[in-house]
């Protein structure tokens, strides 16, 4: 059994490529449409976010794809279905609903209107597995944590089998709106903020102002001393030849 301190960094290790491959494959693949990937880098992704956050469900690439893209239309206005501006946090972790008048509803309609280009994978694995079993990941994570981390494990399983799956929400729909600075500048009333200008922990989501001010760009840092660790890994997965950018941003 190993030492607790080896469980926290493992701990941390985990959770950064967390929100690594959340912002690169998520956001900035399905949202943003800025890379295509090979299908083995794909299902990765895929496996790495149904073991750590749970992160499947019914057609689940193009409602989120559709629900982000409609907040950047109407970024911390009444029309925006994510903003902490309406919204507490409490309410934005509020997603298994289909009630208009609540946080994260996107109508069928609205879902075909803004991402007509995103089909959800249909294989066996997503069916069977991946929906069917959406938090068995996170209960095997769980149990590895526990036996190689003993009670250092318990906790830090049950953080991620209760807690993981509103990463997404409560760093990117919650605390890049509602927490940071603004040197940035905002456009209308757009509220998005930079957490820091370091991007390493969120997988560059901390620099989220830029991304908001200009939707154009696959990287957010736009000065030499901001760092976007997404980025950085999308370069060299890209030379490898694992995914690449999309032509129209290159």
């Amino acid at each position: 059994m190993y030492s607790w301190q080896a469980g926290i960094i493992t701990f941390l290790v985990i959770w950064h490529f967390l929100g690594c491959v959340y912002s690169l494959y998520i956001h900035r693949g399905l949202g943003h449409r800025y890379f295509t990937f090979t299908p083995i880098l794909e299902h990765f992704f895929r496996f790495y976010l149904w073991m750590c956050i749970g992160f499947s469900y019914h057609n689940w690439m193009q409602h989120w794809a559709a629900k982000h893209r409609k907040h950047h239309r109407y970024s911390d206005t009444s029309e925006d279905p994510n903003s902490p501006r309406y919204y507490t946090l409490w309410q934005l972790c509020d997603v298994s609903h289909n009630d208009s008048t609540r946080a994260n509803y996107i109508s069928p309609e609205e879902v075909e209107y803004y991402a007509p280009d995103i089909k959800t994978t249909d294989d066996w694995v997503e069916r069977n597995v991946y929906v069917k079993h959406r938090k068995a990941g996170m209960a095997i994570l769980w149990a590895i944590f526990v036996i190689f981390f003993g009670w250092t494990g318990v906790v830090l399983g049950a953080s991620i089998y209760y807690f993981s799956q509103f990463f997404g929400i409560v760093i990117g729909n919650y605390l890049v709106h509602k927490i940071g600075f603004t040197y940035a500048g905002n456009q209308g009333q757009d509220q998005s903020k930079i957490l820091c200008p370091i991007g390493i922990f969120f997988g560059g989501e901390e620099i989220h102002s830029h991304h908001h001010n200009d939707a154009s760009k696959p990287y957010f840092h736009r000065h030499w001393w901001e760092i976007d660790i997404s980025w950085v890994y999308a370069r060299v997965l890209i030379f490898f030849r694992l995914m690449k950018l999309n032509s129209r941003y290159l």
